[in-house]
This record gives C-alpha cells, sequence and structure tokens, in this order.
C-alpha cells in the first residue's frame, strides 16, 4: 500500500515536470 502511494507520487512529480499528463498505461498504473 505505502509502495503504490510512493510510485503515485513518483508519477504526479514525473508529470508535473513535463507538463504533460500522458494517456495510456500510465494513468491505468496510477488507478491502479
Amino acid at each position: 500500500m505505502i509502495e503504490s502511494i510512493k510510485l503515485r507520487n513518483a508519477f504526479l512529480a514525473a508529470q508535473r515536470k513535463k507538463g504533460q499528463a500522458p494517456s495510456g498505461p500510465v494513468p491505468r498504473l496510477i488507478n491502479c
């Protein structure tokens, strides 16, 4: 559970840096 939260934060941080919201497998991973 905690690890998934860390991964979620990492993905959000990467998206903020890129300034884009990639669609496809990425949002699915965040959903999981």
